[in-house]
């Protein structure tokens, strides 16, 4: 608290406040990276019309550290509050108390500071533990996502907002002002691929490995939590917002959106999405990935409803398209017909040389691209002279470009081929097929010319009807279908995060104010 009263000035988003002696509730580290969401969350808490305010969100994205930065600028206030009152999980019994006309920090225990905590002008900022609701002052709880924590406040009708994730731009910033060589780049890139926008495992499990680990090593928590998840949790968490209990927060992140809302969960990153895909596959085979795909919404839905689809195109059948004309107005432009596909082979290709095996674009073969790198294209079969391409949406809208296009084709080697019928086919849903739209960008339509390709290929909208598909493949006793879980009613999720460890304060002797001494300047 000396330290944050010395600085006249808080350091503003992607500034570093660092502490010599180290971070009081954490030694281990000295510096406090300042992220760019910090000052926008901070307005919310001294503008907002709620007495009581809970933080929470992903495990790992900072909660904790947003104290030091609360506590900062609530000291830098023209007025600041009378008393700041926080406790933490580490600190057993203890209770801080910031007296500001005495400038002084105090120990005690709750019982101690009853008086401070009914000022209506103080603060009371509890992190890990559920604060003692009696208190007039306003309190803000700082917590991970456990209900036994944030219940009794929730009840009595508190504002929740949600910690961001890290984007990568901004884990690689602070990894450069904070971590340096302590934390290779290239390493925090690949475990920001694993762990998704997490800094407590991309930057801070890796800074104080010792010896130094590599990524295989620091990738053991995230493979445990794989190997300990079910289908069926994760279920149970896409389709109610609410994590199962073997979920982890390694493998669901929250997703925020304006004014720290919560938006929606989401896979951590597209390798934890693969690996439950594959285990829901291995598990209940399409029907299992089918059922995780029925409960979801958005974003999630669009995830799982590819991973179907990629399932179901290369089973062939008969499927329903519609012509869409190439011009600007990219309006249907005949009635639906049906496209034939026969069964074929399933590859997943990341290069280009992939697809071309022996000097030719291999036949016959659903390529699926491993990583969604392809600005038009998710898939794409060669039959005979006809390349068919294809996208999975939910979306009610696609943009088409020709610059983008052209791009793709480009990567794909298409201009080797001679003579090809060229085909680009929106997999959409049943129910969103009617009204679903194609928009044009800036370089559409295609200039004939300097994109011939572009100019040359048709599109088409096709039905993506996987339930009905399912339903057949059941009926003719391809698959067995399975009763899906319960539905869970929840609107917030809960999830079983594991704050981290740090060493535990000794507690005060109860009944006794204390100042304290030798706190980190």
């Amino acid at each position: 608290m000396a330290r944050l009263r010395t600085v006249r000035e808080l350091p503003v988003g992607s500034g570093v406040l660092t502490f010599e002696s180290g971070l009081p509730l954490d030694p281990t580290y000295s510096s406090v990276y300042i992220r760019a969401c910090y000052g926008p969350l901070f307005e919310e808490l001294i503008t907002s019309n709620y007495k009581n305010l809970i933080i929470t969100g992903t495990g790992g994205t900072g909660k904790t550290y947003f104290l030091y930065y609360l506590l900062g600028m609530l000291m830098s206030l023209p007025e600041p509050p009378p008393y700041i009152l926080w406790e933490h999980m580490t600190l057993n019994d203890e209770m801080l108390c910031y007296d500001r006309a005495l400038g002084q920090v105090l120990s005690g225990t709750r019982r101690d500071f009853k008086d401070q905590r009914n000022h209506p002008k103080a603060w009371y900022i509890s992190d890990g533990i559920a604060p003692n609701m009696s208190a007039q002052a306003r309190i803000i709880l700082i917590t991970a996502l456990r209900r036994e924590t944030y219940k009794e406040m929730e009840k009595s009708g508190a504002r929740i907002l949600y910690m961001p994730l890290w984007s990568l731009n901004e884990l690689l910033d602070c990894r450069a002002k904070v971590y340096g060589s302590s934390v290779p780049e290239g390493l925090a890139t690949r475990l920001y691929e694993h762990f998704g926008g997490v800094a407590r495992y991309v930057l801070g499990v890796p800074s104080v490995a010792k010896p130094p680990a590599g990524l295989d090593s620091l990738l053991q928590p995230l493979i445990k939590a794989l190997e300990a998840s079910s289908p069926a949790a994760a279920q149970a968490g896409l389709g109610g917002l609410e994590v199962g209990p073997e979920a982890s927060d390694h493998l669901l992140h929250i997703v925020t959106k304006d004014n720290f809302k919560l938006s929606h969960l989401y896979f951590a990153s597209p390798f934890v999405g693969d690996k439950m895909v594959a285990r829901a596959l291995m598990k209940d085979g399409l029907e299992g990935l089918a059922t995780m795909m029925v409960r979801t919404r958005g974003a999630m839905r669009a995830y799982l409803y590819e991973q179907v689809m990629h399932q179901l195109m290369p089973q062939g059948g008969t499927f329903r398209v519609v012509p869409i004309s190439s011009d600007e107005a990219l309006s249907r432009s005949g009635p639906e017909t049906d496209l034939e596909l026969h069964s074929c082979t399933s590859r997943i290709f990341k290069e280009e040389e992939e697809i071309w095996a022996g000097g030719d674009f291999e036949e016959n073969v659903y390529f699926k691209l491993a990583k969604a790198n392809f600005p038009t294209v998710d898939s794409v079969l060669r039959v005979d002279k006809t390349l068919h391409m294809f996208q999975m949406t939910v979306d009610s809208s696609k943009t088409v470009g020709a610059t983008a296009l052209t791009s793709t084709f480009t990567r794909l080697g298409v201009e080797k081929l001679e003579n090809v019928d060229l085909r680009l086919y929106y997999v959409v849903p049943p129910d969103i097929l009617d009204d679903f739209k194609l928009r044009a960008d800036a370089s559409w339509p295609p200039a004939g010319k300097q994109q011939p390709l572009a100019a040359r290929t048709r599109l088409f909208l096709l039905k993506g009807d996987a339930e009905a598909r399912l339903l057949q493949q059941e009926q003719a006793g391809v698959i067995n279908r399975q009763r899906p879980a319960a539905t869970v009613a929840a609107a917030r999720p809960a999830a079983m995060m594991v704050a981290p460890v740090v060493k535990r304060a000794a507690a005060p002797s109860s009944g006794r104010i204390r100042q304290i001494g030798g706190w980190p300047t």
